[in-house]
């Protein structure tokens, strides 16, 4: 007999196409974020998040400084997993040019400022939840995404978002390879890598919360 995994891992590319998943990312790119500036993106996630049926709110860290919850699965009881990832980027010296923040796509590889740290990540666990609601297996436990402000701040968001008693037995955060600045080359990400680590995270969600 085929198992549910192998089943649902046969579906991923028909759920979330490689298109989508590099416009999710070039989306998050397309929005500056440098460490307290993050309202806009959060703004930005929650909306998509709810466009897909995915329940989403905001945690106000500061006065006017929001972060997005997310909550997949059963209303009740603690979190199987948690996906998260700061929204923040490092802050600039002086304004990058405009264009930077427009995602390039030059074969495999994807250039565009935050996507190394970590708005490829972003994109990751986004096309992993979308990839999940998408599949309609039946949840039995919760999944708790969390989009957090000040991960270049001493980690503002988690310790905030912690207080508020937002825990889960299992907690991941999804890092791809910076590529690119120590050799000489633009800094960028490989799709291939974004593409398997959306992959991974939608069948380890599904393994924990289905």
């Amino acid at each position: 007999m085929i198992s549910s995994t192998t089943l649902f891992a046969d579906q991923l590319h028909r759920l979330l196409s490689d298109d989508e998943l590099i416009r999710l990312a070039a989306d998050l790119t397309a929005i500056p974020s440098s460490t307290g500036q993050e309202t806009a993106l959060a703004c930005h996630v929650r909306n998509m998040l709810r466009r897909n049926d995915i329940r989403a709110y905001y945690q106000e860290v500061e006065p006017g400084r929001l972060q997005t919850i997310a909550r997949l699965g059963p209303e009740r009881g603690t979190p199987a997993l948690l996906l998260g990832g700061h929204l923040d980027t490092a802050p600039f010296d002086r304004q990058p040019p405009r264009e930077s923040f427009i995602a390039r796509r030059d074969g495999d590889r994807l250039y565009g400022t935050g996507l190394p740290k970590m708005k490829g990540g972003l994109a990751a666990i986004l096309g992993a939840t979308i990839m999940l609601r998408r599949s309609g297996i039946p949840m039995l436990r919760p999944l708790l995404l969390q989009f957090v402000v000040g991960g270049l701040q001493d980690n503002l968001g988690t310790r905030h978002a912690l207080r508020s008693g937002l825990t889960a037995k299992t907690t991941v955060v999804p890092s791809l390879t910076p590529c690119g600045s120590t050799t000489g080359t633009e800094p960028h990400i490989l799709i291939s890598e974004m593409r398997a680590c959306a992959d991974t995270l939608a069948l380890l969600a599904e393994r924990h919360c289905c």
